[in-house]
Parts: C-alpha cells; sequence; structure tokens
C-alpha cells in the first residue's frame, strides 16, 4: 500500500451530489472551494462519491423507487469523461483528488482517473470485496467510522 502521503492538517471539503448532475455547477464549486481554502490557508481536498448505478442499485428500482435517495443518485449522474473534468479541474485548482466508492467497479474508476486518495464510507466498513479491492489500488486511504454502530 502506498504509505507515502502526508494527512497532517488536511480539510476535506465533500462534493458528493452537490454537483446536481450539472458539470458547469461541479467546476463552479470547485473554483469556490479552492478560492475558500487559498483565502484560508487551508491544505483541503475536494471528495467525490462513485457508485456503478446499472449495478448499485437493483433492477427494479431503476424505472422508479419510494427511496428518495435512488432519485437523487440517478438524477445526479455524470459520465466518466464529466468527472474527469471535474477531478482535473480539481488538481488545476491546487486542491487534492479524493473519492468513496461504493462499489468494486467505482475503485477501479478511481484508479483510472487517478485519484489521490481513496475514502472508505463507514456504511462499506464491513463490505470485505470493496476493502480486499481498495487494499489492491495502491492509493492512500482514509477510513471512516463515524457511521459505525459498533
Amino acid at each position: 500500500m502506498n504509505t507515502n502521503f502526508d494527512f497532517n492538517d488536511l480539510f476535506v471539503f465533500d462534493m458528493a451530489n452537490n454537483h446536481q448532475g450539472s458539470v458547469e455547477h461541479g467546476r463552479r464549486i470547485v473554483r469556490e472551494v479552492a478560492a475558500v481554502a487559498r483565502a484560508n490557508g487551508v491544505r483541503a481536498a475536494l471528495k467525490f462519491q462513485f457508485r456503478e448505478l446499472d449495478t448499485f442499485l437493483h433492477p427494479a428500482h431503476l424505472a422508479s423507487s419510494p427511496n428518495k435517495h435512488v432519485a437523487r443518485f440517478l438524477s445526479t449522474r455524470l459520465r466518466d469523461e464529466e468527472f474527469e473534468t471535474l477531478t482535473e479541474d480539481v488538481r488545476q485548482s491546487g486542491l487534492v483528488t479524493m473519492c468513496t466508492p461504493f462499489d468494486e467497479p467505482s475503485v477501479n474508476r478511481i484508479v483510472e482517473i487517478d485519484f489521490d486518495l481513496v475514502k472508505v464510507a463507514s456504511s462499506s466498513a464491513t463490505d470485505w470485496p470493496l476493502l480486499e479491492r481498495i487494499a489492491d489500488c495502491n492509493k492512500p486511504v482514509v477510513f471512516s467510522t463515524g457511521g459505525l454502530a459498533w
């Protein structure tokens, strides 16, 4: 595993689905977050979230679902090229790139786009196939435990 990353004094901003499915809105968020970080002398990462929606969501929920999160995931879906554009903007702005994968194909995308850091969500703390794939990707990892019940 890559252990060369300095985590000291790193502040993490979370993009998640805040781009609202719009690359231009996402690019504006990147610019504004970078400006805030620079103005305050903060070393910062901007974190994305990846889900391979066609396999992450049960097929019965792709057309419609009572779960409000499904509609949000589908309405904010971006193509790989769009995430690459946003990630390059993050790099050019001087921020660290970071991403939370929620499935193994998303780890592959993180490697392909070459994010600096991987973050494990506390909800994935016992997802051994995902954790093993993350361990194999040779990226520095932040592991969240805040949402664990034990």
